[in-house]
């Protein structure tokens, strides 16, 4: 009889520890979900980046069409092109976080 009620002890103990065990996973889940961004919004920020970049390269002819007309030497214009490439390179990198 003795051995019974260890044999109940020892499965009511791992049931509980089991227990404990899937409330903890499930807590630490909920904390990395928490975490996680949404594959969609990632998708839409780099679209959304990506088109305001090529926007950027596809109208600096527009722009730099009349300065480049008075130039006449390639170092002249290589130093334009270089500057107004940075330029847009780093108004880029200053563009705020695209927001749902």
């Amino acid at each position: 009889m003795c051995q019974d009620v260890n044999v109940e002890g020892l499965g009511a103990y791992r049931a509980l520890k089991e227990k404990s065990a899937a409330l903890q996973a499930a807590a630490e889940h909920d904390k990395f979900i928490g975490e996680l961004v949404l594959k969609s919004d990632i998708e839409k920020i780099i679209f959304e980046r990506g088109r305001q970049f090529r926007d950027s390269l596809m109208n600096l002819w527009r722009r730099l069409a009349p300065e480049l007309s008075g130039l006449s030497g390639i170092t002249e214009i290589e130093a334009l092109l270089t500057r107004e490439h940075r330029a847009i390179l780093v108004e880029f990198s200053k563009l705020p976080v695209v927001e749902n």
